[in-house]
């Protein structure tokens, strides 16, 4: 019974050994993974949105929050729309230093009108999210 034991053990620390595996990174009860996102995603996302914001035209926060005229928003056609809520999403991750499952995103016309209130999947597959800047 107890070579049977050892027997398991052994096999079980080999596999551990084999796998060279870290251990999972902690996920806290937000659902967020304790490592910033990678800089050149922080980094391009915060240059389309200052871009944006020298127009005068189009204001935003570190919360994911957006403020733009509303013709200005459907000129931008649903791709350029969903390129814009990216950015948001992504600068407001970026803005905590942890990365969240998913990002809420609220963007308004300036009569205060809600032209977009998205919840955006940040990190479906944080490998290969992390893998970018390896």
């Amino acid at each position: 019974m107890e070579l049977r034991l050892v027997g398991r053990a052994a096999i079980i620390s080999g596999f551990v050994l084999l796998a060279g595996c870290d251990p999972a990174p902690e996920v806290p009860a937000d659902g967020s993974i304790n490592q910033p996102l990678p800089a050149s995603i922080c980094t391009e996302a915060t240059k389309s949105l200052e871009t944006l914001s020298k127009s005068g035209s189009f204001e935003y926060d570190r919360e994911g929050n957006a403020t733009l005229q509303q013709d200005i928003w459907l000129q931008l056609g649903s791709a350029g729309q969903n390129q814009l809520t990216q950015a948001l999403a992504f600068a407001a991750a970026c803005a905590t230093g942890k990365t969240p499952r998913e990002q809420q995103v609220l963007v308004r016309a300036d009569d205060g009108r809600t032209l977009s209130n998205r919840t955006v999947e940040i990190a479906p597959d944080t490998d290969l999210l992390f893998d970018q800047d390896r």
